[in-house]
């Protein structure tokens, strides 16, 4: 099934609405890096952090779960390794296990620990009711290729919890969901 798409800058928040932002999402809003992205970048960022702020404002409720943390904290990491020491010949860390094992990376980690504090201070956390799941059609989809793992999971979470999702992956095209985006290609694909 088709998810819905709807314009989040035209969404009119209200106090009924719950929220799943994806790590899209909390990227622009927190991360250190959305200061150094392009312009047009940077008029998609600030469509999100009004409505974030709407969404605020309505006594709207946002949400976190497992996947969509870690997701923003291994960004968040990867970006820290890329500062520290540059993609290309010569790195000091060729591997993230690498970097994690080294004196660069518990300053790295703390960078990342307080923006993770700051985005759950600013919505609730979410568990996942994975056993409750059709995992063996989910395999099935994910083996075909068609889907991405995580991706689901966060589908299956936001069904199961009646979250709207706030998203700006191109990808969130199926699953029945009713999605917040400033994304072109989900709002033409998705119509409401």
């Amino acid at each position: 099934m088709k998810n819905k798409a709807f314009n989040v800058a035209a969404h009119a928040f209200t106090p009924a609405d719950k929220v799943l932002p994806d790590a899209n999402i909390w990227l622009f809003l927190y991360s250190p890096a959305s200061a150094a992205y392009p312009h047009w970048l940077k008029a998609k960022v600030s469509l999100y952090s009004t409505a974030w702020g709407k969404l605020h404002a309505s006594g709207a409720k946002a949400f976190i779960d497992p996947i969509v943390l870690g997701e923003v904290i291994n960004r968040l990491l990867d970006d820290e390794w890329k500062l520290i020491d540059p993609p290309g010949y010569g790195r000091k860390y060729a591997k993230r296990k690498d970097f994690r094992q080294s004196a660069d990376y518990p300053p790295a980690a703390k960078s990342v620990q307080s923006i993770a504090t700051q985005i759950m201070a600013d919505a609730q956390a979410l568990d996942h009711p994975f056993s409750k799941w059709n995992v063996g059609k989910m395999l099935t989809d994910f083996g075909s290729g068609s889907t991405d793992w995580n991706d689901q999971l966060i589908t299956e979470n936001c069904l199961h919890h009646n979250l709207k999702l706030m998203t700006d992956d191109g990808d969130h095209i199926t699953g029945g969901l009713e999605v917040l985006t400033a994304n072109g290609k989900l709002l033409a694909v998705c119509p409401p």
